[in-house]
């Protein structure tokens, strides 16, 4: 049995879903986001409403406002990303015998966000954390689908190298490639860069292709040095291959709250 393109498929998309260039915001403002190009400026511009300004003292000292949440997010942000539960679900969802012996534990990689003075961000995986995620993840599968093939061959005179070869295999390694053929354009799938600017109380990131009124927006908290993203809302998730919209937000809530920690 191949799921190389329901299960890397299906993980990949709603994996690119997620980490595309967004819409944060804090608060309850749904008003429609500006799609017009951000400024450097914007980041000095918008102020958090519970930001407020330093008390006058009775003297008549001029004050000056509080950090803005654009300033606070300044700097680079660093959260370690903890995927088994998810891609455990994927696999069962694609295949539910499968899934009792494909089980996944520790597929996690840190990510990377960095918000610049500027205007722009970079997101990004830790690239050798991933793929040395990744081949963990292809050797549990080996031993996983191994054991899968073995039982069903109990009872018939056959290999596990008999049952690839019927399905055209030369080998594991042959099969493993092609099932973690999705995987791996997980490194440079999950790069993003662009502008990003405040407004009304939102983060907006554009990468150039993606735009915030697209649907996709987030619920953050920023406390001292954390910064969390709570829940993710997607307003579409139609043509994922072929997968039901509630399966697909269930999923969503398996990559969320995801907690960044200030790095500089």
């Amino acid at each position: 049995m191949n799921l190389s393109n329901r299960l890397s498929g299906l993980f990949l998309a709603v994996c690119l879903l997620a980490a595309a260039p967004l819409a944060v915001g804090c608060g309850e403002d749904e008003s429609d986001p500006t799609s017009s190009a951000p400024s450097p400026e914007s980041i000095q511009t918008e102020q958090s409403a519970s930001s407020g300004v330093e008390s006058v003292s009775s003297e008549g000292t001029v004050t000056l406002p509080l950090q803005t949440q654009a300033e606070k997010l300044c700097g680079e942000w660093e959260a370690t990303w903890e995927l088994s539960d998810f891609l455990n679900s994927v696999i069962s969802h694609s295949d539910e015998a499968l899934g009792s012996y494909l089980r996944v534990d520790g597929f996690a990689f840190p990510v990377r966000f960095t918000f610049r003075e500027d205007a722009t961000y970079d997101f990004s995986p830790d690239a050798d954390a991933l793929d040395a995620a990744l081949s963990s993840v292809r050797e549990q599968f080996r031993a996983g689908y191994t054991r899968y093939f073995l039982d069903s061959a109990e009872g018939y005179d056959i290999t596990v190298e008999d049952i690839l070869s019927s399905i055209g295999y030369r080998s594991m390694d042959d099969y493993l490639d092609d099932v973690m053929s999705g995987f791996d354009q997980l490194s440079g799938s999950l790069r993003s860069s662009g502008d990003w600017f405040v407004s009304d109380g939102k983060l907006f990131l554009h990468d150039g292709e993606s735009h915030a009124e697209d649907g996709r927006h987030a619920v953050y908290a920023l406390e001292d040095d954390v910064l969390t993203i709570r829940e993710w809302e997607v307003a579409s998730v139609e043509g994922i291959v072929g997968s039901d919209e509630d399966f697909l937000r269930e999923l969503y809530g398996k990559l969320f709250p995801l907690s960044f920690s200030r790095v500089s």
